[in-house]
């Protein structure tokens, strides 16, 4: 979570030339807020984690529990009524709890090894509505903290189909996935990530996509397994392709302009890091701070690849 909260991908050039320090080199450090909010049949409850940010020049930047920072006031306000989420850091739970709070958050992974706090809405008191605006009030170290989002209608995927053959070329054991939607006239920002055989839902270098290029028409589109960045011996001739056997589970979403610009803006930075980068921030719609509350509909499509 504290990974775009600066993102290091600046070079200094120490040459004959007065070397660049980007303007915000110095600032001190910010609270990050990242919070969510979902529509959906399977849609998770709202979900806030708050942090604070590096100075770009620092040598230690190894995430610790202690960056998830408990203490603060988060509500949640849909204009006719509004919820406080409860704080829950992990180091508190009972195992009994910790099982309720992974099954209920879908967040298997983020309690594994990190004693951390986040604010959740774990009893639904307010679960998100398509169409409806949602304003985020976060009370932290004395600052108010503010930002709104709004859940966009969702646009299901029509059809998906497995294809074993790419020109000429047989797959044998391995199949491209393609998938087809329906896009409504007017701007619509689509996010996606797979998940394999129960791990993490994982995106390929982006996740996000708005569509001047196919607005208000039927478009398909390959969907790519998650590139196994951790595997060594990877085949890059394989790269996007799902095995035989595999069961894929795809998070589809539609979220708002403010959550695109985020996500965007952040995976370019990644996807662009290497030693003749520029440093580059994420967008964010957090007042008073840095960040992301978005808003989405969402849906999950399971496919065993066969």
């Amino acid at each position: 979570m504290m990974r775009y909260l600066i993102i290091i991908t600046c070079l200094v050039f120490v040459s004959c030339q007065e070397s660049f320090f980007p303007e915000f080199a110095n600032e001190p450090p910010q609270i990050v807020v990242e919070g969510y909010i979902q529509a959906g049949e399977q849609a998770t409850p709202s979900l806030v984690t708050i942090s604070k940010t590096y100075p770009l020049f620092q040598q230690d930047t190894v995430i610790t529990p202690q960056q998830f920072l408990g203490g603060a006031t988060v509500k949640v306000s849909d204009g006719e009524s509004e919820i406080t989420l409860a704080e829950i850091c992990t180091d508190d739970l009972d195992p009994v709890l910790e099982e309720l709070v992974k099954e209920t958050l879908g967040i298997d992974t983020i309690l594994e090894g990190f004693d951390i706090c986040f604010y959740a809405d774990i009893l639904q008191q307010m679960p998100g509505e398509i169409g409806k605006e949602y304003q985020l009030t976060v009370n932290f170290e004395g600052k108010t903290l503010t930002a709104k989002t709004t859940i966009p209608n969702f646009v299901s995927i029509d059809s998906i189909q497995l294809m074993d053959q790419i020109g000429e070329v047989q797959l044998d054991n391995y199949r491209q996935m393609f998938s087809y939607i329906s896009d409504p006239a007017g701007e619509n920002y689509y996010r996606l990530k797979v998940g394999i055989d129960g791990g993490p839902f994982l995106s390929d270098f982006r996740s996000v996509t708005d569509d001047p290029a196919f607005d208000g028409s039927t478009f398909g589109f390959p969907v790519n397994k998650p590139f196994p960045r951790d595997q060594e011996d990877f085949d890059p001739n394989l790269a996007g392709l799902f095995e035989v056997g595999d069961t894929a589970v795809l998070q589809w979403q539609l979220i708002d302009r403010v959550h695109f610009d985020f996500w965007n803006t952040l995976e370019f930075a990644q996807g662009n890091q290497g030693p003749f980068s520029s440093y580059s921030r994420a967008a964010s719609n957090i007042d008073g701070g840095i960040g992301i509350w978005g808003g989405s509909s969402i849906e999950y499509y399971t496919i065993i690849i066969e």
